[in-house]
């Protein structure tokens, strides 16, 4: 990402990071209507803890586009459980929860699924390995992407404090932005081609785990154009 920040007039550091197109091919002359390639991420906070490490959040005013909450009841999944979200159905939201998992829990979620499951993204998390996957071989129909290094994982070490994830999710259709305990975000470009493909499932592998303070917001556009 080629970043931009700015100090605004409360004294915040706010960041933006740059999203390159992963469709292959001239992407001025492949999408001549876009009239434009690649896109910028929400806007950051970016401040310092107690103990001087760097933290990261979504910006306050976001709140401001939500629409329509739904609060859902905790999930609790055993080993080897996934289950559709029937009360989240979008690909264009905000969803914050918080996941409690086993030192040898494999734990995870699916966004922007088709109920056929022929498109999905996945994100995974794995205690015992301390990194994040997100799998995106499946995310799209299309057949004119191209990701650098032919790669369709994107993998990200971490390793919490705790043995739980504060997950604070942002689906934007093609866009997804997910910050953990306000330590790092994750980012991916998708390319979801069907209109049915707006299913959650959350998943647990090895060990149980629990998914609770789930709170889901529509989220309505920045600007009217």
């Amino acid at each position: 990402m080629a970043p931009e920040t700015l100090l605004d007039d409360r004294g915040r550091r706010i960041y933006w990071g740059w999203l390159a197109e992963a469709r292959a091919g001239d992407e001025f002359s492949n999408y001549p209507d876009s009239g434009w390639s690649s896109v910028m991420t929400l806007p950051w906070h970016l401040y310092p803890s107690a103990d001087n490490t760097l933290k990261i959040k979504p910006v306050e005013e976001l709140e401001h586009l939500r629409y329509d909450p739904v609060q859902l009841d905790d999930v609790d999944l055993c080993a080897g459980d996934e289950r559709i979200i029937e009360s989240i159905n979008s690909n264009c939201m905000e969803i914050k929860m918080t996941v409690l998992f086993e030192p040898d829990g494999v734990v995870g979620f699916k966004v922007l699924c088709s109920p056929d499951g022929r498109e999905e993204t996945v994100i995974t998390y794995d205690r015992m390995a301390e990194a994040f996957v997100v799998d995106f071989e499946h995310s799209s129909l299309s057949s004119d992407l191209l990701y650098p290094d032919d790669s369709w994982q994107q993998i990200i070490p971490y390793a919490p404090s705790g043995k739980e994830l504060a997950l604070d999710v942002f689906v934007d259709r093609s866009v997804l932005e997910i910050f953990v305990n306000n330590d790092i975000c994750i980012v991916q470009r998708v390319y979801p081609t069907l209109v049915e493909s707006r299913q959650v499932r959350f998943f647990a592998l090895h060990a149980a785990a629990r998914y609770r303070d789930i709170t889901k917001w529509e989220m309505d556009a920045s600007n009217p154009w």
